[in-house]
């Protein structure tokens, strides 16, 4: 996707607001110090950063969990490198979990979000489509066409909307 799509503009927003916001809760819920107001600004940094990157790669389950995953881990070795009295290695498990069920969480759902919205935009368009639609001539004789499943297999795989069809009914001559 390009940066000219709203979604991948969402999908880079979410990825930092989560990267950077997560990172402080699981930092302070495993144990850690809330951050300073130095900490914060070089936060809101990287994730616009790792934001900007989650915009440009595709919307696949495995690499938004990754993304996720790796940027709040970078976040809390900031975090844990800017705040005095703390060290580097400070990982412990709490954080580890918090940090990855996070992750595994928002995950699946902007993976889900963004599919729903492809679909609902696509339903509303087909829908514009067919109210908006010229009637048919007088006289010309309707010639239903049937589907199968193929359009909405490839949309689930890919989570791209299928391509246009034929309609669904046919004016004959």
């Amino acid at each position: 996707m390009d940066l000219s799509s709203p979604m991948a503009r969402l999908r880079g927003a979410v990825v930092g607001l989560v990267c950077a916001g997560a990172a402080v809760a699981a930092h302070s819920t495993g144990g850690g110090e809330l951050p300073s107001s130095a900490s914060l600004v070089l936060l809101v940094c990287f994730g616009a950063t790792i934001g900007l990157f989650a915009a440009h790669r595709t919307g696949r389950l495995p690499v938004l969990v990754a993304q996720l995953w790796l940027g709040q881990l970078i976040a809390h070795l900031l975090l844990t490198g800017m705040t005095p009295h703390c060290q580097i290695s400070a990982l412990t498990l709490p954080m580890v979990m918090a940090h990855t069920v996070t992750a595994v969480a928002v995950g699946l759902g902007l993976w889900s979000a963004e599919r729903l919205v492809a679909l609902v935009v696509s339903s509303m368009r087909r829908w514009v489509d067919r109210v908006l639609a010229l009637p048919p001539e007088p006289g010309a004789r309707r010639v239903p066409v049937f589907h199968g499943t193929t359009a909405l297999r490839e949309f689930l795989l890919t989570g791209r909307p299928p391509g246009r069809g034929p309609p669904l009914v046919v004016a004959a001559a």
